[in-house]
C-alpha cells in the first residue's frame, strides 16, 4: 500500500444506493491497485449493507460536529448532543478513525462545506455525483463566507452534467471519470414475463398514483405492476430481467442507474431520465416523458402494450440497441480504468503541493 491515505466519506444508509456503491467500488478499485483507501461512516455500524466484498471502513463524527457549527449555538449543541447519543446507541465494528495530518478526505459534494469546518487542516477532495447537491453545497458554503473553488483541492466527476456544473462554480480543472452500474453482471434477457417493474424511492407519491391509474383505465391487457423497493440488487436484478417494460422514475439524478440497470437487462424503459439520465437515455434506446408528466408516462406504457400485443417482436431492435450503449458506455473496466487514471492526476498534483 502507498503511504498517503485517501479516506472516502460516505452516508449511512439502510439499502441499495447507487452514490454509496460508487464510493465502494473507488475504495476498492484504489486498494487492488496498491493505494491504501478506506471508507469513513459516521457511527461504528456504518456499511454499504448489500456490497459483494469486505472493505476497510472506520467511523468518526467530526463531520457530524461540523454540520452543527454554524448553527445558533444552544439548539446545534442540543442537536449534535441528540445525534452523538444515537451514534452511542449504533453497535458496529468499524474502529474509531485515527485521522493523521497526511490524510487525503474525499467528500461527497452534499458535504463540502460541512467538511471544511469538520477537517480544517486536511487536504479535501470533492467527490460530485450529483449536481443537484453540488449547487446547494456551493449555496451554503458561499452563505458561511467559505469558497468551494479556491478550499477544495481537487474535484471529481462521474458524469457529463457534474462536469458542467462544476464549471458553474469556477471549479479548476475538475477530473472525471465514467461510473458503472456493472452491466456485465446484468444478463440481456430476452424473453419476458408480462411484467411492468419501477422503483418509487424518488417519487413514491408519483409511482403510487401511476401504479393506481394504469390498474383502474383496465389497459394493461394481463400485464402486472411491480415496484422494486427495499430489495437487495441480485432480487432486483432478476425481477428486471423478468420484466417486459420498465418505468423510469428517476429524479435529479447525475447519471441515474435504474434506468440503465433495465435497460442492460432488456427492459423496454419509459419515464423520466432525471436529468443526467440523458446521457445515454433517448428515443434511439426507450421512451423519454418530459419531467413531471405522469400521465404521459401512463399513456406510452398503454401504447407500448397495445404495440407488443400487435407485434411480440416489435421493441427487440430497441432493446437490443439500448442494452449494448450501456454495455459500451459504463462497463465495469472503463470504470475501474477511469478512476486509476484520475488517481494518477491527483496523486500528481498533491506531490506538486507536498501534501
Amino acid at each position: 500500500m502507498t503511504a498517503q491515505r485517501f479516506l472516502f466519506l460516505c452516508p449511512d444508509i439502510s439499502g441499495p444506493a447507487g452514490g454509496a456503491a460508487v464510493i465502494y467500488d473507488m475504495v476498492t478499485t484504489l486498494r487492488d491497485a496498491g493505494r491504501d483507501a478506506a471508507v469513513v461512516h459516521g457511527h461504528a455500524g456504518g456499511h454499504y449493507p448489500d456490497y459483494p466484498t469486505q472493505v476497510p471502513r472506520f467511523w468518526d463524527d467530526r463531520l457530524l460536529r461540523g454540520r452543527h457549527h454554524h448553527t445558533r449555538r444552544a439548539r446545534g449543541h442540543a442537536k449534535l448532543y441528540l445525534a452523538q447519543a444515537r451514534n452511542q446507541l449504533r453497535k458496529g465494528d468499524n474502529p474509531k478513525l485515527d485521522l493523521r495530518r497526511t490524510d487525503v478526505i474525499i467528500v461527497p459534494e452534499l458535504w463540502l462545506s460541512d467538511a471544511l469546518s469538520a477537517y480544517p487542516d486536511q487536504t479535501l477532495c470533492g467527490l460530485v455525483q450529483n449536481p443537484f447537491y453540488l449547487l446547494d453545497a456551493h449555496a451554503t458554503a458561499q452563505a458561511r463566507g467559505q469558497d468551494l473553488s479556491r478550499q477544495i483541492h481537487t474535484f471529481l466527476s462521474t458524469s457529463d452534467i457534474c462536469h458542467d456544473h462544476l464549471d458553474l462554480i469556477g471549479a479548476p480543472t475538475p477530473l472525471k471519470f465514467r461510473v458503472s452500474m456493472h452491466p456485465d453482471k446484468i444478463p440481456f434477457v430476452d424473453t419476458k414475463d408480462a411484467l411492468i417493474t419501477y422503483m418509487p424511492r424518488k417519487r413514491p407519491d408519483m409511482a403510487r398514483l401511476i401504479h393506481q391509474a394504469l390498474e383502474r383505465r383496465g389497459q394493461l391487457q394481463g400485464f402486472k405492476l411491480q415496484a422494486l423497493d427495499h430489495m437487495p440488487r441480485t432480487q432486483v436484478i432478476e425481477h428486471l430481467g423478468r420484466s417486459q417494460f420498465f418505468i423510469s422514475l428517476m429524479h435529479h439524478e447525475s447519471l441515474g442507474f435504474p434506468a440503465a440497470e433495465a435497460m442492460a437487462a432488456g427492459c423496454v424503459v419509459i419515464g423520466f431520465d432525471g436529468l443526467g439520465g440523458a446521457e445515454y437515455f433517448d428515443h434511439d434506446v426507450g421512451f423519454p416523458i418530459p419531467e413531471g408528466n405522469a400521465f404521459g408516462i401512463v399513456a406510452q406504457v398503454e401504447q407500448a402494450i397495445a404495440a407488443l400485443r400487435l407485434d411480440p417482436h416489435c421493441f427487440d431492435t430497441l432493446r437490443q440497441r439500448a442494452a449494448h450503449r450501456i454495455q459500451d458506455r459504463y462497463p465495469t473496466s472503463g470504470f475501474q480504468a477511469g478512476v486509476l487514471d484520475c488517481w494518477a492526476t491527483l496523486e500528481r498534483n498533491l506531490s506538486n503541493n507536498r501534501v
